[in-house]
């Protein structure tokens, strides 16, 4: 599995939430979502790259803990 080059794509600071962004459109406002869990990220950051010079926008979310993500989201039981 390669490694994700830090100088060019984001830190993993989100990694405690279980997920996080690693790469983003410029706005901030992508058109499409690419979701990777493991060893499938390096195919989402190469798609990014790609939908990028075809002046698409697109956010790569790498979720290595998708549990502590689920976690995050769920409703909270009424005490």
């Amino acid at each position: 599995m390669p490694t994700v080059d830090r100088t060019k794509y984001a830190p993993a600071t989100g990694l405690t939430r279980g997920a996080y962004v690693l790469a983003d459109a410029p706005d901030g406002k992508p058109d499409v979502l690419l979701l990777g869990t493991g060893s499938e990220v390096d195919l989402c950051v190469q798609a990014y790259e790609k939908l990028k010079a075809e002046g698409i926008k697109a956010r790569v979310v790498s979720m290595p803990c998708c549990e502590l993500s689920s976690a995050r989201t769920r409703p909270t039981a009424p005490r």
